[in-house]
C-alpha cells in the first residue's frame, strides 16, 4: 500500500482552515453523499473524525495537518479547546502524550468540580498531578480550592500552555 502523500490529498480533498471543514473535490462511487463538494468522512467512536482515503482510515485532523504542513504529525496533535471534531487550524498543535494529557477537560464523574482534587479520608483536601505516567502527590490542604490551586501550579509548571485546570463553577 503506497504511503499518502500531502499532494494526494489535496487532490482528493478541500479543507477550509477557517471553519475546520474538509469537503470531497472527486466522486466516491457507492457511497452516499459522497459526491463532489460533500463533507467528507463521518465522526468516530471516540469523538473524532475520520476520512477513508484509498481503502484506509485516517483521523481528520492528522490528515488535515499532512494537507497543511506537507507531512504527517511526528507525535500527536492537540485540540486546544478539547474538542475533538473543531477541526480548525487555529485549534490544532502538535503535542507529545504527556501534554496531550496535561490538555484534558475535567471528567464528568467528577464531583468536585476541580481538577486534580480528591477527598482526603481525614476531612481535608488532597491535590495530585499525572506526571510521567505516574500520579504524584503534592500535598493536603484545608480547602478543595488550596487543592486546586496547587494542582494548578505544578500542572502550569510542567505543561506551559498545554496545562488545564479544568475548573468548572
Amino acid at each position: 500500500m503506497a504511503i499518502l502523500t500531502a499532494s494526494r490529498v489535496r487532490e482528493l480533498l478541500h479543507y477550509d482552515d477557517i471553519t475546520g471543514v474538509v469537503t470531497r473535490r472527486t466522486e466516491r462511487h457507492g457511497v452516499r453523499n459522497g459526491g463532489i463538494g460533500c463533507r467528507a468522512g463521518s465522526s468516530h467512536s471516540a469523538g473524532y473524525r475520520e476520512i477513508g482515503i484509498d481503502g484506509r482510515h485516517y483521523l481528520e485532523h492528522r490528515i488535515i495537518w499532512l494537507w497543511k504542513t506537507g507531512e504527517f504529525p511526528k507525535n500527536e496533535i492537540d485540540h486546544i479547546n478539547s474538542n475533538r471534531s473543531d477541526n480548525r487550524w487555529c485549534n490544532l498543535r502538535p503535542a507529545t502524550r504527556l501534554q496531550q494529557m496535561a490538555n484534558t477537560p475535567l471528567r464528568k464523574d467528577n464531583i468536585i468540580r476541580l481538577k486534580g482534587v480528591s477527598r482526603h479520608h481525614r476531612g481535608k483536601w488532597i491535590a495530585r498531578v499525572r506526571l510521567k505516567g505516574k500520579l504524584v502527590f503534592r500535598g493536603t490542604f484545608h480547602t478543595p480550592e488550596a487543592a486546586h490551586a496547587a494542582y494548578c501550579a505544578v500542572s502550569s509548571w510542567h505543561f506551559g500552555e498545554y496545562a488545564r485546570s479544568g475548573a468548572q463553577p
